[in-house]
């Protein structure tokens, strides 16, 4: 049988679509919670970027925009996310 035609960017392109689509799990915060993004080579501490996603027909989720080398903590401030890093706890319900 014989395999389809493709060039070499079709083909990096499907994998870069499937690797950026990869589940990697989930966090979800406590009621008045803040989720905080940790930069492990930097240290630096931030709030969490979120995506909108719209469902036909239901209430618009949100994402968390997930970056290289970081760490997601749930926490009320910057004070406790730091408490819960070093912890090695998320601070999330799951």
């Amino acid at each position: 049988m014989k395999e389809p035609n493709l060039n070499q960017s079709e083909i990096s392109v499907k994998t870069i679509k499937e690797i950026q689509r990869r589940l990697t799990g989930r966090i979800e915060p406590h009621s008045n919670h803040k989720l905080f993004e940790v930069h492990l080579t930097t240290g630096k501490i931030i709030l969490a970027e979120f995506e909108r996603i719209l469902h036909w027909e239901q209430k618009p989720k949100k994402t968390v925009l997930v970056k290289k080398d970081c760490v997601y903590v749930s926490a009320m401030n910057i004070k406790n996310a730091i408490k819960h890093f070093n912890n090695k706890s998320n601070g999330s319900k799951f």
